[in-house]
């Protein structure tokens, strides 16, 4: 495979992540956006933005970070998860575009299973931990272990993610003839 199909397979890929990326940042948008409508009396906005959350998060009031004396639009572990899906997705930006000295050895420590099974674990276990009674988990600490779980869940299997998605599209533009449609444009 040439290296011009990689460039563009490369930039089908970049364009998809900008939009999960896109998707992620309006998901924690529209979180702190709704306790700011209520503020400025805007309660219809606030309420589209709380039923727009709904499908993602409990929004249960005593477990969400207060803003103005509103809850936010979701709950401080999913503002966490989605917090460090953010944060995982934009590095992974930064560094697809040689940004990072690093980057190889951090990527390389991060996705391997153990790093990224114990980020997954931390959650799991502050959520068991609180549930029996053994910890009694605030909402820092459930944003911290929603961080970890993003981080955790993105960090190892986005790798192969990443590469199937790029198989795909070189697949997609070789034998679809993309390719060539592409270059006589």
């Amino acid at each position: 495979m040439n290296n011009l199909q990689r460039t563009q397979s490369s930039r089908f890929v970049y364009i998809l992540d900008l939009l999960f990326i896109i998707f992620i940042g309006s998901l924690l948008l529209a979180g702190i956006l709704a306790p700011v409508f209520k503020k400025l009396g805007l309660v219809t906005q606030s309420e589209i933005c709380y039923h727009f959350l709904a499908p993602t998060c409990h929004q249960l009031a005593d477990r969400c970070f207060q803003l103005f004396n509103y809850p936010l639009g979701i709950c401080s572990r999913c503002t966490g998860i989605y917090f460090g899906i953010l944060l995982i997705r934009l590095f992974y930006q930064i560094n697809s575009q040689g940004f990072c000295k690093f980057r190889y050895l951090f990527l390389n420590r991060l996705t391997t299973p153990l790093i990224f099974l114990s980020f997954i674990s931390l959650t799991i276990f502050e959520w068991q931990f609180s549930q029996t009674g053994l910890f009694h988990s605030s909402n820092c600490s459930r944003f911290v272990s929603g961080i970890a779980f993003g981080i955790g869940w993105l960090s190892g299997p986005q790798f192969l993610i990443y590469r199937c998605m790029r198989r795909c599209t070189e697949k997609l533009l070789v034998q679809k003839g993309v390719l060539r449609y592409l270059m006589s444009k």
